[in-house]
Parts: C-alpha cells; structure tokens; sequence
C-alpha cells in the first residue's frame, strides 16, 4: 500500500530502567543510536571506525555495470577495451562477492586463470594485476592455490575512486 506510515516500539533495559522508543522505524533507529551513543561512548567510537559491506552495498556498486544470469554468468555492460584490467579484476570479485553473500552457491573465490578468460586478458597480465593488487591490499589470495577474493579496501577503494569514471563511461 502506498503512503502506509508504519509505526513499531522498542523497548530497552538498560541499567535498571525500563526505556521504550515508539514510532517510524527510521526515526526509531536514530533514537536507539542516539541513546546508545550517550550510555556508551566508546560504542559510538567504535561504529565511526567499523568498516562493513553488506549485500545492498555490493548491489549499488555494480548495478549498472554488470547483469547477472539465472546461472550466475557476469556479462559486462560496457566495452571491456576502455576500462584498464585492475579494474575489470575488481569488478568481477566485487560480483563474486555479492553472488556468495546472495546465497547463490557462487564462491567468492576466483583463480587467476578463470579471472584472465571472464576478464578477456592474458594469464600473464591477469596475474600481474593480481599480484599488484594484492600488494595495494585491494585483493587477497586465499592459500596457495592462486584463489583471489576481494578485500573490504578493495571494495572501497572501488567504489570511491574507480565506479563514476566507469558509470561515466556507460552514459
């Protein structure tokens, strides 16, 4: 139903007290937060410095730049040529990140060859990607079988200073 003003109550016991927010679940958040911040202000500390990425974070990141099949194919939506092959590397862990978090039975792990024929490069520039990439700390290899995920800096470092230039590139 459009416009439906949903309201929720929560209550917290806290300290002996009894404290109980009531209203728009998004105002509710803010007083919960708000509340937690004075009690405990080392949390508040603590949650500006936690870093997370969850499943909606990775979707915002590559909508637009890939589609996904029914069978977890990534299919790119801009030339591949115009875009450099570190980033081409970091889009498709970024998408294997999000296909294993979706429960799709996807790893998030890719090896070096795999990553060279989705990326349309060479083995040999594929692996030296990777291993600068690994050295920046934007991927991880995952033991010695030459598997790479992507780090949360990874995703990071991606989504500030590479996504708008290749968003840019599809418009």
């Amino acid at each position: 139903m459009i416009g439906k003003v949903y309201l929720m109550k929560a209550t917290i016991e806290w300290d002996g007290q009894t404290i109980v927010f009531e209203g728009e679940p998004e105002s509710i958040i803010q007083q919960i937060e708000s509340f937690l911040s004075k009690e405990i202000p080392t949390l508040s500390l603590a949650n500006k410095l936690l870093v997370s990425v969850d499943l909606q974070d990775l979707a915002k990141i590559i909508e637009g730049i890939v589609n996904i099949t029914s069978d977890n194919k990534i299919i790119f939506n801009f030339d591949l040529k115009s875009v450099p092959t570190a980033d081409r590397i970091l889009i498709i862990l970024i998408t294997r990140k999000f296909l294993y978090l979706s429960d799709t039975g996807a790893s998030e792990n890719v090896g070096a060859k795999e990553l060279a024929s989705l990326i349309f490069s060479s083995p040999k520039s594929t692996s030296s990607r990777l291993s600068e990439l690994s050295t920046e700390g934007l991927v991880e290899k995952i033991g010695n079988k030459g598997q790479y995920k992507v780090s949360i800096q990874g995703i990071l470092h991606f989504k500030k200073k590479k996504l708008s230039k290749i968003l840019n590139k599809l418009n």
